[in-house]
């Protein structure tokens, strides 16, 4: 059984959150810039339903909550994923 994520993990998604500006982020979790430009500066966190989202939108995200909650082999196939999807799609596969 893998560990529980606590929001006490939430250092661990911050250079993910980092990698994507505040607008896309609240665009993605239906909060306002304000609101995500706090997570990207680390001065709040997400709540779960907007990490849900923001995981729903972008696997790098997923990733790391993935990580954070103890569960590095999703995280891994997660992002190979997304890899394959974008090279599937560069060569007109998709």
């Amino acid at each position: 059984m893998g560990t529980a994520m606590t929001w006490d993990s939430t250092a661990t998604i911050l250079p993910a959150l980092r990698r994507w500006s505040a607008k896309e982020l609240a665009r993605w979790a239906d909060v306002s810039e304000k609101t995500a430009t706090a997570w990207r500066e680390g001065r709040n966190e997400p709540r779960l339903s907007h990490a849900m989202r923001l995981a729903a939108h972008n696997a790098e995200i997923f990733a790391a909550i993935a990580a954070a909650a103890g569960h590095a082999d999703a995280a891994q196939r997660a992002v190979a994923a997304e890899h394959l999807k974008k090279a599937l799609a560069a060569l007109g596969e998709t």
